[in-house]
């Protein structure tokens, strides 16, 4: 709470309302641009609650001035550099009394203004890919648990993992197939949720998917392991199921609405759209248009379906072989041979480079073997890249765009050399 003397809190500090309408709020204190002053920035939350707009900041502040018999609070313009601040007998001073100045509007990146029903809730996220939606919405704190192969960022790796696989990942492409195929075959679900753990995490919104059970856990698990909890009428589950970029971009707002952040949904899908569009219209510029092949699966082999083609499409290619919106088709090295593709992009769901780059023999055999000795290909991560609906399919566009005109996008070539593993023709 405000002390009876303080005008003005130090950098960083926490400052109370006392009107019991108002809430705890935080307001940081950082250097302007000139360096010779000081300026407010957005209030931040405190306590998981959200800061009050700021003309909701402003009529607090009035009503705490009224409650200590005038005694002035300020409050800084954050779009106004200010002078040096001076440290005086009441504390960091610094201003012109609140009463004193015109009303100012938030910034436009100020925290969105929510109501009281409207605190922060508590989010399960079973999709890897919606994980890093949240985290790139700036509301990884919501978070509470993940799945098990919610993996990025880095900093979410220490959440309660509520989700295990039937089907173990250390056999071969076909080993992996074969045993998923039997587990569908017996009517069992091919991923678990650990009930216990969700219901002693008492998660508000749950988010999963409806878009392949061999992908995720189904939204069918989800209905079922909700349905046993005790505040199961409290639980919103949010199934997504893009198929296509357009979808994904949606998603984005999708997940933000039901964390009530909807104006940074709506900024987030904007940013990933314009990154997107840049790429397109770079390789518009290209002077050929390649024939392109992605590989989702190995043993069998089976081809980048759903958003893959607009993502070629968005890079200065021509989908061979798959559809746009439509699931992943499975080939025969024949097949492959008479689509005579000119790029290859092996990715296939799950696994990372080094991971595919394990069946390298299998590669040669079945793919390499079956394409032109002029075609390009390449492995990259398609467990990080890809196969991840989220706001990484932009750096996805980046990797492909520089696989499918090396010459146009070198700068992305480099910026991704990394996971970008071209190889050479079999002897």
């Amino acid at each position: 709470m405000l002390s009876p003397g303080c005008v003005f809190p130090p950098l960083g500090c926490t400052v109370g309302v006392c009107a019991a309408d108002f809430f705890s709020f935080r307001v940081m204190i950082e250097p302007s641009c000139s360096g010779d002053g000081f300026r407010q920035v957005a209030p931040k939350a405190v306590n998981g609650r959200v800061a009050p707009c700021w003309s909701v900041l402003q009529l607090a502040c009035r009503k705490l001035e009224c409650a200590r018999q005038g005694r002035p609070i300020v409050l800084l313009d954050p779009r106004v550099p200010l002078a040096a601040p001076r440290m005086g007998a009441l504390g960091w001073a610094h201003g012109v009394p609140l009463s004193a100045r015109h009303a100012v509007e938030p910034p436009m990146d100020e925290v969105e203004p929510r109501g009281p029903e409207d605190a922060p809730v508590r989010v399960v996220s079973l999709l890897p890919s919606a994980t890093e939606i949240v985290c790139a919405l700036g509301a990884e704190r919501t978070l509470v648990g993940i799945s098990h192969e919610c993996d990025h960022p880095e900093t979410i790796r220490g959440l309660p993992v509520l989700t295990r696989s039937r089907v173990s990942a250390s056999g071969t492409s076909l080993a992996i197939d074969t045993a998923v195929r039997a587990v569908v075959r017996d009517a069992l679900s091919i991923y678990t949720v650990d009930e216990a753990q969700l219901a002693a995490l008492s998660p508000e919104v749950i988010v999963t998917q409806d878009l392949c059970e061999v992908c995720a856990v189904s939204l069918d698990d989800v209905r079922s392991a909700v349905a046993r909890l005790a505040h199961r009428d409290a639980v919103r589950i949010v199934s997504l199921t893009p198929t296509c970029l357009d979808d994904i971009l949606a998603d984005v707002e999708t997940v933000a609405a039901a964390l009530h952040l909807h104006a940074q949904g709506h900024a987030l899908r904007r940013a990933l759209a314009a990154r997107l569009d840049a790429i397109a219209q770079r390789a518009a510029t290209a002077p050929t248009r390649p024939r392109v092949v992605s590989v989702e699966w190995l043993e069998p082999i089976m081809l980048g379906g759903l958003w893959m083609p607009e993502l070629i499409a968005h890079a200065g290619g021509v989908a061979a072989g798959a559809r746009a919106a439509q699931p992943a088709p499975t080939v025969t090295p024949e097949d492959l041979a008479r689509l005579d593709p000119e790029v290859v992009l092996i990715k296939p769901c799950g696994f990372t480079l080094e991971r595919t780059l394990e069946e390298r023999g299998l590669i040669a055999r079945a793919i390499q073997a079956s394409v032109s000795p002029r075609a390009r290909v390449y492995v990259t991560d398609g467990n990080a890249y890809f196969n991840r609906p989220g706001p990484r399919i932009v750096e996805s566009l980046e990797i492909l765009a520089a696989c499918v005109h090396p010459e146009l996008f070198d700068d992305l070539a480099r910026k991704h050399a990394a996971v970008i593993h071209p190889l050479d023709a079999p002897r």
